[in-house]
């Protein structure tokens, strides 16, 4: 499920990029010992962006942007969202139109 996410995720950001687009993946760790510990998943790109009144409707199931060959049908992050719940993690995204969006996740470790 969680290869899932990623995949979903990172096609997103790859219709979102031009041919010369950059793509970013990060994981990092975080938390201090003795305390709780996350893994943080973070996807960058350098794409379109998406506006800030859009951002709270992506997840919504059947909501898309996209048109033409890169139309959808507004599942992916719908789907990809109930996974990272269901495996007690947290998504967010930040995005500027004409520079770029980060998807982030935010799992705690075992």
């Amino acid at each position: 499920q969680l290869q899932q996410v990623v995949i979903n995720i990172v096609l997103n950001a790859i219709q979102a990029v031009a041919q010369q687009g950059r793509i970013e993946i990060s994981v990092v760790a975080e938390g201090a010992k003795g305390s709780e510990c996350f893994v943080l998943l973070n996807v960058t790109d350098n794409g379109i962006g998406i506006p800030e009144e859009d951002i709270p409707k992506v997840f919504d199931p059947f909501y898309t942007t996209k048109t033409g060959e890169k139309g959808g049908i507004g599942l992916g992050l719908s789907i990809v969202q109930q996974i990272v719940k269901s495996h007690h993690g947290r998504i967010t995204i930040k995005s500027k139109v004409g520079v770029g969006t980060t998807v982030s996740l935010r799992f705690p470790t075992i």
